[in-house]
């Protein structure tokens, strides 16, 4: 199924009750035109990386609120 318009980045309004729509490491990119099926799809992006790894032990003060 191909919806037209589907594919797109966020769209974020001040009061969320008319539209929210949030677009989190994912981009639009073209396409050359006739070479594709659409002519713009997400690509993806890289994550956040973890700036330290914790051992098995329990671990003291880890949130606080």
């Amino acid at each position: 199924m191909i919806l037209p318009g589907f594919v797109g980045g966020s769209n974020t309004l001040a009061s969320p009750n008319v539209d929210n729509e949030r677009t989190l490491n994912w981009f639009p990119e073209s396409v050359e035109p006739g070479t594709g099926k659409a002519p713009i799809w997400l690509a993806p992006a890289p994550g956040v990386r973890p700036f330290v790894v914790l051992g098995a032990g329990p671990v003291r003060a880890l949130f606080s609120q």
